[in-house]
């Protein structure tokens, strides 16, 4: 699997569906038994599930894992699964393997187990309440909107705790995006009592840490309304605009995936898109424009691609599936 997992690159169209269509007459010749064709082709064909669904999915909702392990199948190709994608990545570049993504995959990898074992996931504590429970707390005894910061690596790590409200995710978007913090990945949670906590990880630049201060000053004055995000943005992009990321051999995609299905509660918004200025303020703002509230959120800044991932409610819940084509369009124009 290590060796052939990759063989359809080269060929036309997806890697994946190449290699797939290549490994049987490959493995005859090199004598493989059936049994252990079987297994090859299932590393190659979900050679990127595990990577891809820690980075782009939500790991505390329950259908999560249930998905990714009817795609597995059985514990030992999840296992063989777990080495590739850690050996991959690590083989990729130091940009594709970092801790914080080693214990994504160690997760997911977990709550599979747990299913593919038929136990029954514990009810475990949110991540509200394992990981920022201190500043719930803090929230829940009248402490407004509360701002902490951590150097991790590379990175800071950002977080923001407040009262929810709609479009909340998309302000403090807009002001990172002002401020021309570089976010390389978010989640966004929201408590069953109402309390957000949004959580930004951001490239250090030159290795300056960011002003804080002017920061918090600027995202209070954003949420009381006394800041308008569109034409502080517009000043920045005019005046410095941004330093272009290195552009691939391929070329960037553009594409909107509209699932009911990776959820049992929220309608997942999956878009890929070229590397631009404030791309997750503006997708984000859209969507709360139209009354769409994020109840969690992923991103990835993928060299000159980002996916941003949201998971959303509408009014009723679920967004019905004649709204698809129709929030397609609208997230398309908001990057026009």
């Amino acid at each position: 699997g290590a060796l052939l997992h990759d063989i359809g690159k080269g060929y036309p169209g997806d890697h994946t569906e190449a290699g797939l269509e290549l490994v049987d007459g490959i493995c005859s010749r090199m004598g493989f038994p059936p049994a252990d064709v079987d297994v090859i082709r299932a590393l190659i064909e979900h050679h990127l599930l595990l990577s891809e669904t820690a980075t782009r999915r939500d790991l505390s909702d329950p259908r999560t894992a249930a998905n990714v392990a009817e795609a597995v199948g059985d514990l030992t190709t999840l296992e063989l699964l777990e080495a590739l994608t850690i050996a991959d990545s690590k083989a990729t570049g130091p940009a594709a393997w970092s801790s914080w993504k080693a214990t994504l995959i160690e997760e997911l990898v977990h709550t599979v187990s747990l299913v593919l074992r038929g136990e029954q996931r514990p009810a475990e504590a949110t991540p509200l309440d394992s990981r920022f429970g201190h500043l719930v707390d803090q929230v829940q005894a009248g402490g407004g909107v509360l701002i902490e910061h951590q150097s991790v690596g590379d990175f800071e790590m950002l977080r923001i705790a407040s009262a929810d409200r709609r479009g909340l995710f998309s302000l403090i978007a807009g002001t990172l995006a002002f401020h021309g913090l570089d976010v390389v990945g978010a989640d966004a949670f929201t408590g069953a009592d109402g309390t957000a906590v949004d959580e930004f990880r951001i490239l250090r630049t030159n290795g300056v840490q960011p002003n804080w201060s002017k920061f918090a000053h600027d995202l209070r004055g954003v949420l009381k309304g006394d800041v308008d995000i569109d034409a502080r943005l517009e000043q920045r992009i005019k005046s410095q605009g941004r330093a272009r990321r290195a552009l691939a051999a391929a070329p960037p995609r553009f594409e909107v995936i509209i699932s009911n299905d990776a959820s049992d509660s929220t309608t997942m918004i999956d878009v890929r898109v070229p590397d631009a200025p404030a791309t997750l303020y503006r997708l984000s703002h859209a969507l709360a424009e139209d009354g769409y509230d994020i109840r969690s959120a992923k991103v990835a800044t993928l060299g000159h691609e980002v996916v941003d991932v949201f998971y959303v409610q509408g009014p009723a819940g679920k967004l019905p599936s004649g709204e698809h084509q129709q929030v397609r369009e609208r997230l398309k124009a908001a990057l026009a």
